[in-house]
């Protein structure tokens, strides 16, 4: 049987969601660890922890690099 999902782990869940939008991923990703890393151990263990870390971390690399694809992609077009 799974252990159920805390509701700060559910938060954090949807921090990292908003970071795959956000006009400033890479400023945004300090935030979102930090607020991952403080819910270690009272929430989560530290395996859950590195999972969400990591995971946000690719969603803001992924962000970022959509948004520099789309700056190259206007130079070409303009």
């Amino acid at each position: 049987m799974t252990k159920p999902t805390s509701i700060y782990e559910q938060c954090a869940k949807v921090a990292i969601d908003k970071l795959a939008f956000s006009r400033l991923p890479m400023g945004e990703l300090d935030p979102v660890i930090g607020f991952i890393a403080a819910g270690c151990p009272a929430y989560y263990d530290k395996d859950r922890r590195d999972s969400l870390i990591d995971l946000a971390t690719h969603v803001a690399r992924k962000q970022r690099q959509r948004q520099l694809d789309a700056q190259r992609i206007g130079r070409m077009v303009g």
